[in-house]
């Protein structure tokens, strides 16, 4: 790969990266604030002890919970699947680099694994590069947070 297209699929994984976290963050904030939402619409359950079953939630209460999950959902389906659609780019593009990228807040981290007794068969290899095609690697990309 030539340096200069390097360069721009790097800035290109990382502006994914950033676009990653922040789809992200705003699913976590919306579903928060669906759960608040409903919790400040149920009634509160009794105190412990002894363990009771939670009291029953009112008919129109809990159609309105109903009507705010059903409008929710969809919007949060979305935001997912875009979120899948944008790791998927990310992880294309980090595997064809063969290197971890580092964006403000996530990192696309690389991993190569080799499929192989490493102690013996890497000893032999240098005597016997016949063998060479039977060695095997996997490569992988995992998403964390920048710390």
């Amino acid at each position: 790969m030539i340096n200069d297209e390097k360069e721009v699929l790097i800035y290109s994984v990382q502006k994914y990266l950033d676009e990653l976290g922040e789809m992200e963050s705003g699913l976590d904030e919306f579903a928060e604030k669906v759960n608040d939402k409903i919790d400040k619409m149920t009634p509160p359950p009794p105190p412990p002890p002894p363990p009771t079953p939670l009291p029953e939630v009112p008919e129109e209460i809990q159609a309105e919970i109903d009507a705010i999950l059903e409008s929710t959902g969809k919007a949060m389906r979305l935001q997912q699947k875009a979120i899948d659609e944008c790791k998927e780019k990310i992880t294309k593009s980090v595997l064809e680099l063969g290197e971890t990228v580092a964006g403000a807040k996530l990192q696309a981290v690389h991993k190569t694994t080799v499929t192989w007794d490493k102690k013996k068969l890497d000893g032999y290899l240098l005597a016997e590069p016949k063998i060479a095609p039977l060695r095997s690697e996997k490569h992988s990309v995992s998403f964390t947070a920048k710390k």
